[in-house]
């Protein structure tokens, strides 16, 4: 389930207020600098980095939506924190068909990487709308059916995968901004990249990954 298990990670059954509070603390020290656009946004990515450390036990989850008016505003990391955070590591990002029979080469897609039993599906700087009925499909109901990639096999997979994507000026289909919950970064600049941290975030959450599971 990629969960930490060792027996130091005690979590109390009935945490008291500070408990919560020191939990919370520990979770945002890798995000303490990120401009996030209003508090909504800053609890929506707390949402997915809950969401990264549970999702194993959920049956859906709705699937987080980086979102920037510029690139280099951090969302990719933002995103990359939560699977380090659910797996220990980085996930590939895969790509998103297009064109007249994209829809369905996107499905055979997503049912070879459920097939394979990835945990992860990162669907990262998504250029225009995203919208598919089959993304949309499966993160409603937690499975998926269709065709193998490069095969005639009809297939049936169940997956509780943690679905991400990151996008400039996200736009959403109808069906999937019911499914997805947005976290907007406001850099305050047109040149974010040029901002240097003396940290890295996802650094930080690989050497903290233990006491942020924990938290």
């Amino acid at each position: 389930l990629y969960l930490l298990t060792d027996d130091a990670l005690h979590i109390p059954d009935r945490p008291t207020a500070q408990q919560i509070k020191e939990a919370i603390n520990t979770l945002w020290m890798p995000f303490s600098a990120f401009r996030f656009a209003t508090p909504g946004d800053a609890g929506a990515h707390l949402s997915g980095l809950l969401t990264a450390v549970s999702r194993a036990t959920l049956p859906t989850a709705p699937m987080p939506v980086y979102s920037a008016p510029v690139q280099g505003s951090g969302k990719t990391k933002l995103a990359e924190c939560l699977f380090v955070l659910q797996r220990g590591e980085r996930a590939e990002p895969m790509p998103i068909p297009t064109g007249a029979h994209g829809e369905e080469e996107f499905r055979k897609l997503l049912l070879s990487a459920l097939r394979g039993g990835d945990p992860a599906l990162f669907f990262d700087n998504v250029v225009g709308r995203l919208d598919s009925a089959s993304l949309a499909a499966l993160i409603t109901s937690g499975r998926l059916t269709g065709r193998v990639l490069g095969a005639s096999q009809m297939l049936k997979v169940d997956g509780r995968a943690l679905i991400v994507a990151t996008s400039n000026n996200a736009t959403l289909g109808r069906d999937l901004a019911r499914r997805a919950i947005l976290c907007y970064i406001d850099p305050a600049t047109e040149t974010p990249h040029l901002t240097r941290y003396d940290f890295d975030p996802v650094r930080m959450t690989l050497q903290n990954r233990a006491v942020m599971v924990q938290a």
